[in-house]
């Protein structure tokens, strides 16, 4: 197994493969500081760190870690640069998370789609590849065609928008139904041209709460989207989104069911871009008692749980990937956003 900790040119690593192409897992982790995971311990002077990450550290002990290695102040545009190869500022993703802007009134939230992504390139340049991504897209759905699956995924697991409740799996922009919000919509308003323009999130507002059935009640922003066999891009409401479970759980279970399901004879690229460690400060309470004699911050000790729990779902992939066989033919990548 070999593991980075940045990305790299995929491709050449691709073309440059044995009669075997590796497997490719692409973890991103959201949010994740400098002194968060445990193998940083006594790093910086002075400073404690009591986070467990095993699995984690483990990996990057294991592997090759760049010590200078710099990714945007935000991370939407990380993201972009992951998915494309280019910087941000090189494509218009530079803006503040992508949000829509009244100063630039026909603003396009997302990659423009001239720009393609390493799953659209590696269906033309290494077909036998099967893409699938996971948790936090972040990068458009102004309509299906910026969605993961539109980008050339065979499918996606996960939630379009920056951020969302872990255990409801509501979106927080519930502003689109205040109308007097400014950069916002009413789900009235789907198609039209906005207050900030005609942008990303009146059509996600649409998908969410009519053409994926709302069963919630609410927003929820949870898909599992696929294509067809011809390449036809389906969007789909997730059967998990309103049971409760916590979103890390919820993607780390997904990624092992399909590498359970996985045809070996082909290569899988997974882009898993976790939602843990966004905020909100969310965990489940077995985690946290972990904690409760060596941090004494709450919000230090609610992250320190969230990373844990991260880690088993690191722990848990790994295993699946080592039961299938798939393990030492694959090469893992970690990086955090900003």
């Amino acid at each position: 197994m070999r593991l980075l900790s940045s990305s790299l040119p995929l491709l050449a690593i691709v073309h440059r493969a044995s009669a075997a192409p590796p497997n490719i897992m692409f973890h991103v982790v959201d949010d994740l500081g400098w002194n968060d995971l445990g193998y940083q311990r006594g790093a910086i002077p002075g400073q404690h760190n009591a986070i467990q990450s095993p699995h984690l550290d483990a990996l990057a002990l294991g592997g090759v870690r760049l010590h200078d290695h710099n990714v945007f102040k935000f991370c939407s545009p990380s993201r972009s640069q992951f998915l494309t190869g280019r910087y941000a500022y090189h494509i218009g993703q530079q803006t503040s998370i992508n949000l829509p802007s009244t100063a630039f009134p026909n603003h396009t939230c997302g990659v423009p789609l001239p720009y393609e992504m390493i799953p659209a390139v590696l269906r033309k340049h290494a077909p036998a590849y099967i893409s699938r991504a996971y948790g936090k897209w972040h990068q458009g759905y102004l309509n299906v065609s910026y969605t993961p699956v539109g980008r050339g995924f065979d499918s996606f697991f996960g939630f379009y928008d920056g951020g969302q409740s872990y255990f409801t799996h509501i979106t927080p922009y519930s502003v689109w139904t205040d109308p007097s919000t400014p950069l916002f919509w009413t789900p009235s308003n789907f198609g039209g041209t906005g207050k900030g323009g005609n942008v990303s999130y009146p059509l996600s507002a649409k998908l969410l709460a009519k053409d994926k059935g709302g069963p919630c009640g609410a927003l929820v922003d949870l898909a599992n989207d696929s294509r067809t066999a011809d390449g036809r891009p389906v969007l789909r409401h997730a059967s998990a989104a309103c049971n409760g479970t916590h979103s890390t759980e919820l993607q780390a279970t997904q990624v092992v069911a399909d590498i359970a399901s996985h045809d070996t004879a082909r290569p899988l690229f997974a882009y898993v871009a976790w939602h843990a460690v966004h905020d909100p400060l969310q965990v489940p309470p077995e985690y946290k008692v972990r904690y409760e004699k060596t941090i004494e911050d709450e919000s230090r000790r609610t992250l320190a749980a969230m990373i844990s729990n991260l880690d088993e779902g690191f722990a848990n992939i790994t295993a699946a990937l080592v039961q299938r066989g798939m393990w030492e033919n694959t090469l893992t990548i970690v990086t955090t956003v900003k």
